[in-house]
C-alpha cells in the first residue's frame, strides 16, 4: 500500500484534492462541504476537514516554498488579505488568511498563507529581497513597500474605484445617470 498523505486517515488522495480544491479554487467554505457530504450520507465534519488541510500544508511545506519562489521571479506581486473566523478560537478574534498572487508570464501562482495578524511583517518577511511591482490595497501594512527602492507599490484599481463611488454616493449622484463631477 502506497504511503498516505495523512498516516491511520480514510482520507486518500482524490478525496484531499477535492476537498481542498473546493476550499480555495471554488471558493466552498468547509461548512458549505460538509453539508454536501451529508446529502449523500457521509459524516464528515467540517472540524476534520480543515484539520486534514493543516495537515496536508505541513506536508507540502517543499512545494510550498516552491510556490512562494516562484511568485517572487515574477514581475508583479498582488497581495491581500482578509479575515477569517478559526475554529476553537473566540468569535471575537481575528486571524486572516493573505493571499499573494505572481509568477511567470502564463503561470500565474495564488499561495494561501494563515496567520493570526493582519502586521505587515508577514507581506515583508514573505517579499524578502524581492525586486519588482507590488500591487496592494490602501491598509497601512503595506507603508513599508514605499521604502524599499527595488520595489515599485502600485495601489488596487478597485479600491480606488470605491472611494470615487463614495464621492458619488454622497453629492447624491445616482450611478444610472452619468454626470459630471
Amino acid at each position: 500500500m502506497p504511503e498516505q498523505m495523512i498516516p491511520k486517515s480514510m482520507a486518500t488522495p482524490g478525496l484531499l484534492a477535492h476537498i481542498l480544491t473546493a476550499k480555495f479554487a471554488d471558493a466552498l467554505p468547509f461548512y458549505r462541504q460538509e453539508k454536501q457530504f451529508t446529502r449523500i450520507g457521509v459524516e464528515l465534519p467540517r472540524s476534520t476537514m480543515c484539520s486534514w488541510a493543516m495537515r496536508v500544508a505541513e506536508a507540502c511545506e517543499i512545494l510550498l516554498g516552491f510556490m512562494q519562489a516562484q511568485i517572487l521571479q515574477g514581475p508583479v506581486i498582488n497581495i491581500d488579505e482578509t479575515t477569517v473566523q478559526v475554529l476553537k478560537k473566540p468569535k471575537r478574534s481575528k486571524c486572516y488568511m493573505w493571499v499573494f498572487k505572481g509568477g511567470t508570464k502564463g503561470k500565474p501562482i495564488i499561495l494561501f498563507q494563515y496567520h493570526p495578524t493582519r502586521s505587515g511583517d508577514v507581506a515583508s518577511d514573505f517579499l524578502n529581497g524581492y525586486q519588482g511591482i507590488v500591487q496592494t490595497d490602501g491598509y497601512a501594512g503595506y507603508d513599508f513597500l514605499d521604502m524599499i527602492k527595488a520595489i515599485i507599490h502600485v495601489a488596487c484599481w478597485v479600491h480606488a474605484r470605491r472611494k470615487f463611488m463614495d464621492v458619488t454616493k454622497a453629492a447624491g449622484i445616482k450611478k444610472d445617470h452619468p454626470q459630471r463631477i
